[in-house]
């Protein structure tokens, strides 16, 4: 990039990035008005939330501590940042982002001071921290039928229960024990367990994929859904696992070095804004494709 922006080197590029003070929240508000343009669907368009992992070395790096990293399937010391992704059809892009800030940097001056954390950021869960992008994205008026999420989130009662209570329609993994399947998929109306009573009822959806690999998903949607729309909804998690392929493989998501919050926030706007313009392109050509 300093070889091909104008009046631009290494000094000012991590400037950009680290110090500057330019509005991240204004861009990812933009972000997600570009992605309802081109993509935005209410009937079929969903969004995911999940969470990726970076590996870091040292003790410096806001957030990072030895936690449990998706991304390697083991516990390491990394960053955690917690990501709200959309999907249509096969098109696919992050439009938010948090990072995780454990407890023990929540309360920590000497660490928040360092990395310049701003004093309004408190202890938050990663469930939390997606409750917050999701009701933003639901503010900003991004159309979407469906909340996706992996079993780390599946598995938290009440975070089940504020979506259904708040009308978010949701598509959740679950943790469970193997067992036999003698189809594809099956679904079947189940009550989830709470406080080792009959909780809310809903469907289980019970899914063999090719590789032989067995989901389990709960969700909250219409009794009277019918067997395609709940394997669309099965199925749609799979393209925001490809948008992380893409952030990572593509445009560097995860080839950072910064290490206080103003430097991963902005790192991270500027791969969903880049992620954003490989949308375009892709959106653009296929047109041109088509035409031809």
């Amino acid at each position: 990039m300093e070889k091909t922006v104008p009046d631009c080197d290494h000094q000012s590029l991590q400037n950009f990035i680290s110090d500057s003070k330019w509005d991240e929240a204004g861009v990812i508000c933009e972000i997600q008005r570009r992605v309802c343009e081109l993509i935005g669907n209410p009937v079929h368009g969903s969004i995911h939330l999940d969470e990726s992992g970076f590996l870091k070395d040292g003790k410096s790096s806001v957030g990072v501590k030895r936690q449990y990293c998706g991304r390697f399937g083991k516990v390491d010391n990394c960053q955690v940042g917690v990501f709200l992704g959309y999907a249509f059809m096969s098109y696919r892009t992050l439009i938010d982002k948090r990072i995780y800030l454990p407890e023990e940097w929540a309360n920590d001056p000497d660490r928040r001071a360092l990395c310049s954390v701003p004093e309004e950021i408190t202890f938050k869960t990663k469930a939390e921290l997606g409750w917050e992008m999701l009701l933003n994205a639901r503010t900003g008026n991004l159309p979407f039928r469906w909340v996706g999420m992996d079993c780390f989130y599946g598995q938290q009662p009440w975070f089940l229960d504020t979506l259904d209570g708040e009308n978010f329609l949701y598509i959740a993994d679950i943790p469970i024990e193997r067992k036999e399947l003698w189809c594809d998929m099956a679904c079947l109306r189940v009550h989830q367990v709470r406080d080792g009573l009959p909780g809310p009822e809903s469907w289980l959806i019970i899914r063999k994929d090719d590789n032989g690999e067995i989901k389990y998903q709960l969700s909250d949607a219409s009794p009277n859904a019918t067997k395609n729309r709940l394997a669309e909804m099965s199925c749609s998690r799979y393209w925001i696992e490809r948008a992380f392929e893409d952030g990572k493989g593509e445009v560097g998501m995860a080839d950072y070095e910064v290490r206080g919050w103003t430097g991963w926030h902005h790192h991270m706007t500027m791969v969903l804004l880049a992620m954003l313009f490989l949308l375009i392109l892709q959106l653009k050509w296929k047109e041109i494709k088509h035409r031809c």
